[in-house]
């Protein structure tokens, strides 16, 4: 069976990381008047816009072994093979849960933008939910790969 592939991008995200940091070293250079904060600005801004980078782009795939995801060129990257999932469905996380990598009160929360999710339920009684621009799209290839697929349904 062929594998099923998604991606999801921003290309805001690297600017807004990077602007935020700007923003915090310019007032924290006026406010205390500190001209070495302005000279440690330009690394970190570099830095934090290729953070901003690597977390721009999730790709997310689905084979006949496992459902892989990855940030970027594959820095942050993670799997769940198929026999560990009780369950998919689609989601949705609001988005003060914010974007990138990040631990919720329900699970792991790997997303570039909006609030369209795919949870992932582990048999452990664990959560993954994957950012999506097509959840159902993502749960149908999850779903359709699962062993003993005709007792699993998606549900939002």
């Amino acid at each position: 069976m062929d594998g099923f592939r998604q991606e999801q991008r921003s290309n805001l995200l690297p600017a807004l990381v990077a602007g935020v940091v700007i923003v915090v070293f310019v007032v924290a250079a006026v406010a205390t008047g500190d001209g070495v904060l302005i000279a440690v600005m330009v690394p970190v801004v570099l830095l934090a816009g290729l953070i901003g980078l690597v977390l721009s782009r999730l790709v997310v795939t689905v084979d006949d072994t496992a459902v892989r995801w990855r940030f970027g060129l594959g820095l942050f990257r993670n799997a769940v093979p198929l026999g560990d999932i009780a369950a998919a469905r689609t989601s949705e996380k609001s988005w003060a849960y914010g974007l990138g990598l990040r631990w919720t009160p329900r699970g792991w929360l790997y997303r570039v933008r909006g609030t369209e999710t795919v949870e992932v339920e582990l048999r452990s009684g664990g959560r993954v939910f994957l950012g999506s621009d097509d959840p159902a799209a993502l749960v149908g290839a999850i779903l359709r790969r699962l062993p003993g697929r005709a007792e699993h349904r998606g549900a939002r």
